[in-house]
């Protein structure tokens, strides 16, 4: 296996338990119990991706880190 490769994976393995998006699942159906199904969706998808611009950079920067480690 390249070393690139074991390192995309530490990284990825490092950021998934940081975040935890199993875990979030219960946060956000808690904080979002009195929103419709429709409010609830509109929700989510602001929280992931704020404004579609800073939603770009931020991935952006995430794969630059990723690859570069920086």
């Amino acid at each position: 296996m390249s070393p690139l490769l074991i390192k995309i994976s530490k990284d990825f393995a490092t950021i998934w338990t940081t975040i935890d998006p199993i875990g979030n699942v219960a946060i956000f159906a808690g904080l979002t119990a009195s929103l419709t199904r429709a409010e609830r969706r509109r929700t989510a998808l602001e929280w992931q991706t704020g404004h579609p611009f800073r939603a770009r950079v931020k991935r952006l920067l995430l794969i630059w880190r990723l690859i570069f480690g920086l």
